[in-house]
């Protein structure tokens, strides 16, 4: 199975760099858990909260509207152009019908940067303050190789998008007057992240070290997977004696599952990066990531243009791009079942989007709603080679084939 994210971490002794050493190290910033907890932080030390009204893209994941909400803020959609950017004269109109708007939250879809300037000119004339969502783009830059995030008031990322970690996102302040209260987090629980750790480590020791990985397996991974079963079969005993706990979860509406990914979790909210996802950070090589990533990509793009059935969801190709993944339009066949043949025939990929947050109106957006419904991401990662971009190609021709004569 070609895997749709990146797994493989490094295993050796010695870090790269500091952590700090990211392409924003020069600015005040928090490193946090999640991009969500980012969000809300960044709000927080914005003085954006209760009251606060936020433009936010329509063409949106759900999890940045979550946080947006939990920090208390109100949140008024606008829509993005055929080229993904925001419509500035959509988001006009709303300001002009809505003096209480007071911040524009924009998003760096895949990796690919928006046009900044433009957007720093509007936030400023309408005193909007300008919330940068870089949560794709970790590694990427403008068409001027300035690194994205220096734009916003404050820019957001999330790690986890780009880099092989258990956690891990930021939020980078670009103002002046605006600073960060010093204890506004706190450690995370690393029993919540171990399992996940040492599952990469496993998936790092087959590609390297088969046999490590089988004795890591056994020696390490399975009696803590074992533990953590009996410690859970416990706890969840003593919750089966909770008939009022039992009323909430029976009443949970039909998205709580995709809702349990994507929402902030309150008991979250002020978790900072774990010293797992710290420790890896530092020994990744992230000079080298985005030079795989584009070249991937590069060696992709022909293939999938001429693929009857679907289309590139960018037809541009900026310098400066470190794609978080490519982005294909599914037009022969529904995305959700062209995901599963894909997955049957060896390829991961993810349903891009795909959730809608309650409070979104999708009759007011049909081509962004479109869009969430039809936009698959195939895989461009750092741990895969241009033989398996040729083997992508392959799978995905090959299956829609099968698709359209079916």
């Amino acid at each position: 199975m070609i895997s749709a994210m990146p797994t493989h971490v490094p295993l050796r002794l010695a870090p790269r760099q500091a952590v700090a050493a990211l392409p924003f190290d020069d600015r005040p910033r928090l490193q946090t858990y999640s991009g969500r907890v980012a969000i809300l932080q960044g709000l927080k030390a914005l003085g954006l909260g209760r009251g606060s009204v936020v433009l936010v893209p329509a063409y949106a994941c759900g999890s940045e509207i979550d946080a947006v909400l939990k920090a208390g803020c109100e949140v008024v959609f606008y829509p993005v152009t055929q080229t993904l950017e925001p419509d500035l004269e959509a988001c006009e109109r709303a300001v002009q019908a809505n003096p209480s708007i007071n911040a524009l939250f924009f998003t760096h879809y895949l990796g690919f940067a928006q046009p900044v300037g433009a957007l720093r000119q509007f936030a400023d004339a309408h005193d909007l303050v300008l919330i940068e969502d870089c949560a794709h783009g970790l590694l990427s830059c403008d068409e001027t190789g300035q690194p994205l995030g220096r734009t916003g008031d404050i820019a957001i990322f999330s790690y986890m998008k780009t880099l092989p970690l258990t956690d891990g996102g930021a939020c980078v302040i670009n103002r002046d007057g605006v600073a960060f209260d010093p204890g506004a987090l706190r450690p995370p629980k690393i029993t919540k992240l171990l399992g996940r750790f040492l599952y990469q480590i496993e998936l790092s020791l087959k590609g390297s070290a088969p046999r490590a990985a089988g004795v890591f397996h056994v020696v390490v991974r399975g009696p803590v997977r074992l533990l953590k079963a009996v410690l859970k079969g416990g706890r969840g005993q003593r919750r089966a004696a909770a008939p009022a706990e039992r009323a909430v979860q029976q009443a949970a509406p039909d998205n709580s599952e995709e809702m349990e990914v994507l929402a902030l979790d309150p008991a979250r909210r002020d978790w900072a990066l774990s010293v797992l996802a710290r420790s890896t950070l530092a020994r990744l090589d992230l000079e080298t990531m985005p030079k795989i990533r584009r070249r991937n990509y590069e060696r992709l793009l022909p293939r999938i243009k001429q693929i009857e059935g679907l289309r590139p969801l960018f037809d541009r190709w900026p310098p400066g791009v470190c794609p978080m993944a490519f982005p294909v339009v599914i037009e022969a066949c529904p995305a959700a079942v062209f995901q599963r043949h894909l997955a049957a025939a060896g390829l991961s990929t993810k349903y891009f989007w795909s959730y809608f947050h309650d409070i979104f109106p999708r009759d007011d957006f049909p081509f962004e709603t479109r869009l969430k419904t039809s936009v698959l991401a195939l895989p461009i990662h750092q741990d895969l080679s241009e033989a398996d971009m040729d083997e992508v190609a392959d799978i995905v021709a090959r299956v829609m084939a099968e698709q359209r004569s079916a």
